[in-house]
């Protein structure tokens, strides 16, 4: 149907101004598509539809609130014509309102206090049909012969006339009118969540030491009606820690994994409508006003787990098909976590769908694993040679720690399962089919040799791996003998649960091995059997030269909270400072302090 109509050109064109509905979410510089830009993830308001355009605003607190800043861009590369050369983009939004637009780093430069993310809604019956794309700010509006040509030449029954003059002449000014009556009327305390802050990382000075600071974090269950103040608290002290000095605030933030649990109820009531089970629950967890205020300040890098798709979530041994919850979870944590950044990448060899990436916070690297969604399946017969990941995505991370052009500087692994220490359960007997009781590291023995055993022949020194899941906060020294007297020595961070409000779902010291010497012989599989060196894999002839595992584990006090962490120090000379954090303060805390070889 032809929605144009021919009618005076006092078209009412007017906006409703709103910050986002969920969001603003924060992705990292380094990692935009965009050199010069980073994205910033939200949605839109489901009662008030789509949006017409985001305009990103530079502002600045004054007299309790907001006032706008002119961008420092010449006015001819800006699309909005009015005398504030403000940001406009179009949302692109999907259908359930989620979008991501990429906006100049520019925009942060002093003395704005951050960038104002304003959706603009359409209030007017007359632009309803239209979005940003059909107009275009800086060109000249089609006029009504164009519009008659355009209806000779095309179907009107199919397609949207262009924009006429009469809506198109207006909507600048609308928009403008909008913008106003928000900072206006409501005050920077009550539209502060729709703000976000880049602060780049300060350059260090030539005889400082290197330093890296970030948080790590895992496992958020969802909150009942009444618990939102508790369920929120542990995100309201990190937002504390990015308030903090130079010295103690974090650049970025990894959540390794259960950011959100579709299984709630462990199958009691837990939805099943794709909606209710997969959406639902990540508009819950942004809607979080402590979330909220740290996502809008800290890039945060996301991988998911197990509660992302269900319970423990493995291969099926008796059905071979595509699962369908798994690539629903996939699909809603590439779409929900992933919005800001890191874009998805393409198929490499066996890893069809590879989450998993890299990333640089120069000049220090991280490596985002990922242990869940490319783990093959288990049965007795078959635990020993199982892998935890895809071989392209194994040979990936072999190779990002053999790096050599960055031998001598700590490496971050970040994977949601424990690596060490391993479970008192998946040892026992010295049976290879105990390792079917664990959902760690130690339950795919093959893929954890190969991790040990790459680490100890090519020397690696200053990884760090961390991760969550355990609900259980330690770090586990791990010293490397290879045989030749040179041993290796690394470490393996476990986070606390961010919120956790059920002790039997909790580990406790008990379940892990904390203190142990392990022998192991690279590349032995067999499949099953006796264990006869007693490292959780089957044994079979030859194999190379025989390895030694020694683990010391400290654990912190228990609690919800998260993990603060800074690696600091010169090539040769490096530690790292682990603050786990904990309700009560700076006495509640735990606060260990390693060399890192």
């Amino acid at each position: 149907m032809n929605m144009t109509t021919d009618g005076p050109d006092d078209t009412a064109v007017r906006f409703r101004a709103e910050i986002c509905w969920l969001g603003p979410i924060m992705g990292a510089p380094e990692e935009s598509d965009e050199p010069g830009k980073v994205k910033i993830a939200g949605a839109e308001d489901p009662a008030l539809g789509k949006s017409f355009v985001v305009a990103l605003l530079r502002v600045q607190e004054k007299d309790g609130y907001f006032i706008e800043l002119p961008t420092n861009r010449p006015r001819e590369l800006t699309e909005d014509p009015t005398n504030k050369p403000r940001e406009l983009t179009s949302p692109k939004s999907d259908r359930h309102g989620w979008f991501a637009v990429a906006a100049p780093t520019e925009l942060w430069q002093e003395p704005a206090e951050g960038v104002l993310v304003v959706l603009l809604y359409n209030q007017s019956k007359d632009l309803a049909y239209y979005t940003y794309d059909d107009y275009k700010p800086t060109h000249k509006p089609v006029g009504k012969e164009e519009i008659r040509g355009a209806r000779a030449m095309l179907s009107s029954e199919k397609i949207l006339d262009p924009m006429p003059p009469a809506v198109h002449d207006k909507i600048a000014n609308a928009i403008e009118a909008a913008i106003v009556e928000l900072l206006t009327t409501q005050k920077a305390k009550d539209i502060r969540k729709g703000l976000a802050e880049l602060r780049p990382t300060p350059e260090p000075k030539p005889d400082d030491d290197l330093e890296l600071v970030f948080a790590v974090a895992s496992c958020q269950y969802p909150s009942a009606m009444l618990e939102g103040a508790v369920a929120g608290a542990s995100y309201g002290r990190l937002a504390d820690w990015v308030s903090g000095n130079e010295y103690r605030r974090p650049q970025f933030l990894l959540l390794v994994g259960d950011q959100i649990y579709v299984d709630g109820t462990a199958g009691l009531f837990d939805p099943t409508s794709q909606f209710d089970r997969f959406v639902r629950p990540y508009e819950i967890l942004y809607r979080m006003n402590p979330v909220r205020d740290v996502l809008r300040r800290l890039p945060a890098y996301m991988m998911m787990d197990d509660h992302e798709i269900r319970d423990n979530w493995e291969p099926r041994v008796d059905d071979t098909r595509p699962d369908r919850e798994m690539m629903e979870g996939r699909r809603s944590y590439l779409k929900f976590q992933r919005r800001a950044g890191p874009s998805e990448v393409s198929p490499v060899d066996d890893s069809s769908h590879p989450i998993w990436f890299a990333f640089k916070r120069e000049p220090f690297g991280v490596f985002m694993a990922d242990t869940r969604t490319e783990r093959k399946m288990r049965t007795a017969r078959h635990v020993a040679p199982a892998r935890i990941m895809s071989d392209a995505q194994m040979m990936k991370l072999l190779e990002w720690l053999s790096d050599g052009k960055d031998r001598e500087m700590p490496k971050i692994v970040a994977t949601p399962s424990i690596l060490l220490p391993r479970h008192a359960r998946a040892l026992q007997r010295n049976r290879v089919v105990s390792a079917l009781r664990s959902d760690g590291w130690d339950g795919y023995p093959h893929s954890l040799r190969q991790v040990l055993t790459h680490i100890a022949r090519e020397k690696i020194r200053n990884v760090v791996f961390v991760s969550g899941d355990e609900h259980l906060a330690c770090v586990a020294r791990v010293v490397l003998d290879a045989g030749d007297g040179d041993p290796v020595v690394f470490h393996s961070v476990h986070s606390s649960p961010l919120f956790a409000p059920f002790p039997f779902a909790n580990s406790v010291r008990e379940d892990l091995v904390a203190n142990e010497e392990f022998d192991f012989h690279p590349a032995r599989d067999r499949g099953g059997g006796v264990d006869d060196d007693n490292d959780g894999a089957g044994d079979a002839p030859g194999g190379g030269r025989e390895m030694r595992c020694r683990v010391e584990t400290r654990f912190a006090a228990a609690g919800d909270g998260f993990a603060i962490l800074r690696v600091y120090g010169k090539p040769g000379a490096w530690k790292m400072q682990c603050d786990f954090d904990r309700a009560g303060g700076p006495d509640a805390r735990s606060c260990f302090t390693y060399a890192l070889s």
